[in-house]
């Protein structure tokens, strides 16, 4: 007699922009729990928890803006910004905050050919501030996640600063208390850094703090569960495809410093900077390290 197969259940891992761009359109994901399935998409229950009608949106995240060349992956020149948000405006298109095109400040209405997208900031740099009046004068908005211990120290926004872009219309969100690989992290150390940083960042700005950006873009199902747990509407992590607004998990696309700005308009215009050149762009920066690390003689 035959006996059953038994089949081993697939453990729940940690997922990184890299590891979806590398897996894209070979694996699906439950976007609730963190389990890799194969074969079969999986319907995820967290993105039907609010009633706002899905439709594509493209979130683009930038980091520092450096006023000399960048030198970082994540970082990007005042001119380079500048002339990204400048032929976007061009083309008729327009930032909004994630609270306004998920449906939380009021139902939105775009403008007759506008095409709208949403715009992050994370870390909390001083180079925001510059930022957020640049995007004032073109009529824009954006999401301002901040780690909460960083405020006030050079090189981060002040807490005063904080609360002038929230008045001035600028949407502030949690990047956790310190900027941490929170997939490290003991329960009790990661709703520390989930619940602390939304409450110190509520009393200090009288208003709700809605969503949550991981730091460093990765994410697992306790990181999920957690966000969602105490109260935030959404978890912003770093994945090079559009999202649907209204859904829990927001992927966005990391503007890198050797982007060109037709490659953002694309984004923007299509959401799809063509997934295989956006992850080309990567495999390229990966190559350059190793040359230059290999001519001297670190590798």
């Amino acid at each position: 007699m035959n006996t059953p197969r038994q089949v081993q259940a697939e453990q729940p891992v940690l997922y990184s922009s890299e590891t979806i761009a590398k897996e894209n359109g070979r694996v699906v994901f439950n976007l609730q729990t963190g389990v890799r399935h194969r074969g079969f998409r999986v319907k995820s229950a967290v993105s039907e928890i609010k009633p706002v009608p899905c439709r594509r949106c493209v979130v683009l995240l930038y980091h520092r803006l450096t006023p000399g060349p960048a030198r970082q992956r994540y970082e990007v020149s005042w001119v380079q910004a500048r002339r990204h948000w400048q032929e976007l405006a061009h083309r008729g298109a327009g930032a909004r905050s994630l609270r306004t095109l998920w449906g939380l400040a009021g139902p939105h209405k775009p403008q007759p050919g506008q095409l709208c997208f949403a715009l992050s900031f994370d870390d909390g740099s001083d180079s925001d501030f510059q930022a957020a009046q640049w995007l004032s004068d073109l009529g824009w908005r954006a999401t301002f996640f901040v780690n909460a211990s960083q405020l006030g120290k050079p090189g981060y926004l002040a807490w005063s600063q904080v609360r002038e872009l929230a008045a001035a219309g600028f949407e502030i969100g949690s990047h956790g208390v310190d900027h941490v690989a929170l997939t490290r992290l003991l329960r009790t150390q990661l709703e520390f850094q989930i619940l602390a940083s939304k409450h110190r960042l509520e009393d200090y700005l009288g208003e709700k703090i809605v969503f949550f950006a991981a730091p460093f873009g990765a994410w697992h199902s306790l990181l999920l569960e957690t966000v969602e747990q105490y109260g935030y509407h959404g978890l912003a992590i770093s994945r090079p495809t559009p999202a649907m607004s209204g859904a829990f998990l927001i992927p966005r696309y990391g503007i890198r410093r050797n982007m060109r700005t037709q490659q953002v308009v694309q984004l923007v215009q299509g959401g799809r900077l063509r997934v295989q050149e956006y992850v080309r762009g990567r495999g390229m920066h990966i190559w350059r390290s190793w040359r230059q690390g290999a001519c001297a003689g670190n590798w």
